[in-house]
């Protein structure tokens, strides 16, 4: 059975530097490209060792997605502060903090997205939507306590918002497609505040504050949070 901190060799910080080697060689590799054998040679250790720690290499690529979906997790609570903020600016202020936390994964969510056909894997992948959809339902139900936001169902339309961003966000970023990473920010951004009732007017008033650059910024810079 895999533990979740296993210290069997004496060593607590040997299941963090597999992950770490994992990482490494995933992205390079592939995960398909990368065998137990390289990873543990990678990390100087024997082969047994890599078992105390992970039942398998499906079950180590699982830890690395639920890294990243505490890292989103994370980073959605901090860019949704303060409590007192309007939630429409906070949810924005959230999509941006997604956004940025797909550009700190975006190599690994290629290995991810190559290996979805694993069972392991791909239920990983929506514990952490399901994680994250917490959250985000919370702040849009938040949103219509305060009559800003317009929704019957948090919890499914937050679930919508995460499936949509989560393909979108990274095929912009590593394709352009449908458009490059900013456009698709600022577009599925004005989708999900006029689907959830915001007048157009607010729509551009938040877009403008936290999403358009600076009025000096060079023809074609990604647009980042202004708070």
């Amino acid at each position: 059975m895999t533990t979740s901190h296993a210290k069997a060799d004496g060593q607590p910080d040997r299941r963090a530097a597999i992950l770490a080697a994992a990482r490494r060689l995933f992205v390079a590799n592939g995960y398909a490209g990368t065998s137990v054998s390289r990873i543990v040679g990678e990390v100087g250790i024997a082969q047994g060792s890599f078992y105390l720690h992970f039942e398998t290499k499906a079950a180590l690529l699982a830890q690395l997605q639920r890294g990243v979906a505490r890292d989103y997790l994370e980073a959605f609570q901090r860019g949704t502060q303060p409590p007192g903020a309007p939630a429409d600016e906070r949810l924005v202020c959230g999509l941006v903090a997604i956004n940025a936390g797909v550009a700190r994964h975006r190599d690994l969510i290629a290995v991810f997205r190559a290996a979805a056909s694993a069972e392991e894997s791909q239920a990983t992948l929506l514990q952490g939507r399901e994680t994250l959809s917490w959250p985000l339902a919370a702040l849009i139900a938040e949103g219509v306590d305060q009559e800003r936001l317009v929704c019957p169902d948090p919890k499914l339309t937050a679930h919508l918002i995460l499936s949509v961003f989560d393909d979108l966000l990274y095929e912009s970023m590593v394709y352009e497609k449908p458009g490059d990473n900013g456009a698709v920010l600022a577009a599925g951004t004005r989708f999900v505040l006029a689907a959830l009732g915001v007048p157009s007017d607010r729509i551009e008033a938040v877009i403008t504050k936290l999403l358009d650059p600076p009025p000096d910024a060079p023809a074609g810079k990604r647009r980042s949070v202004r708070r």
